[in-house]
């Protein structure tokens, strides 16, 4: 939706995911929590003409079940199983940026939230767990840099830092890497039977 003063954007999408090989998932160095799970999000966007824009998301993370090597596990109760329901969860994403014109450069700061739906308290004695309740909130700042004569490569630098949560590390991340950007179709050219 485009007036005068800026561009209107709202996108919706969805993404699944299994585990990549048969790790334990309750490993204190997991990389997963061991379950097949499928995301849904709504991003919409305001881009005002003079460069400065805004963009807010929310997506909800269904999560199947993990299977652990132990034959029973105890929560907040006794299981006698090696299945554990792993809990949903949402986020909801702000940030507000601005861009130069052609996007060359774009500067933005960002806040999220993460909540589990359910799941329960780490356990001082105890690892991580593919259950455990999940809830934290971070702040940083991307950038990222397109020059016109690279033809569609670019660079792009991140950091952000957890500031509250619950069973969760209050971790300070720096992160970058370059990109490059291609057209599949050209939206101007009419195709051809």
């Amino acid at each position: 939706l485009k007036s005068d003063a800026g561009e209107f954007l709202l996108l919706v999408s969805a993404g699944a995911g299994i585990p990549a090989s048969s790790y334990i998932p309750e490993h204190n160095y997991a990389i997963g929590m061991g379950c097949v799970f499928g995301v849904g999000r709504v991003i919409a966007a305001y881009e005002a003409d003079m460069g400065m824009y805004g963009r807010a998301s929310a997506a909800f993370h269904l999560r199947g079940n993990s299977e652990i090597i132990r034959g029973s596990y105890f929560t907040n109760q006794p299981y006698q199983s090696n299945i554990v329901d792993v809990p949903h969860a949402m986020d909801i994403n702000a940030a507000i940026g601005y861009a130069t014109d052609g996007n060359q450069l774009r500067v933005e700061a960002e806040g999220t939230v993460f909540r589990t739906l359910g799941g329960f308290d780490i356990r001082y004695w105890d690892a991580m767990f593919p259950s455990n309740d999940r809830d934290w909130m971070a702040v940083g700042a991307n950038v990222q840099y397109i020059p016109e004569w690279a033809n569609g490569f670019g660079v792009h630098a991140n950091a952000s830092t957890v500031v509250s949560g619950l069973n969760t590390p209050k971790v300070f991340t720096v992160g970058g890497g370059f990109t490059y950007f291609f057209k599949i179709w050209d939206k101007n050219s009419q195709a051809s039977l």
